[in-house]
């Protein structure tokens, strides 16, 4: 497998946000180096990159560039970090009213069920986006993960986010 760029068509990677034209161009040349005997045949060939840019998010990204991307590449290497998203959202760890009578553990428990949740439901915008697009193309799980330890954010002074009890749930 050749990915090309990762997380690279993401509009808050203002450093080093590649459009998916870009893409597209490097995605041919690579599918036309296969047609050609030059690479083989069985290699796939995708980008690796954030649910969003696939088209799971924001209207903004469904651009008629990445709509080609989407039909030239392989199969699509999507990324999902509730882990991190969530961490910016501080409503997404408040204990609903109904959850108080729950033990600290039962407390964690159902909101690493949420977590799982939210990388289902990413997953599942981008399979619907590009099953528009094209019903038969797969999509991968390229990166996902729930950190054991942290220093800053995530960590004994921050969220509390990081512990191999929550990375364990949600694996």
């Amino acid at each position: 497998m050749i990915a090309v760029g990762n997380e690279s068509m993401v509009h808050w990677a203002s450093q080093y946000y590649v459009t998916p034209s870009i893409v597209l161009k490097w995605v041919n040349y690579l599918q036309h180096l296969k047609e050609t005997g030059t690479l083989p045949e069985p290699l796939w060939i995708t980008s690796s990159d954030n649910f969003e840019s696939w088209g799971g998010g924001n209207e903004s990204y469904h651009t008629p560039d990445l709509e080609k991307l989407i039909e030239a590449v392989d199969f699509i290497s999507l990324h999902t970090y509730p882990f991190h998203d969530t961490h910016y959202n501080p409503n997404f760890w408040i204990i609903p009213k109904d959850g108080q009578t729950l033990s600290p553990q039962e407390q964690i428990d159902a909101a690493m069920l949420s977590e799982k949740n939210y990388a289902q439901t990413q997953y599942e915008q981008t399979r619907s986006y590009t099953e528009r697009l094209n019903p038969n193309k797969s999509i991968h799980i390229g990166e996902t993960g729930w950190a054991t330890t942290a220093s800053v954010n995530y960590g004994s002074n921050g969220s509390k986010a990081a512990d191999e009890y929550k990375q364990k749930k949600y694996f």
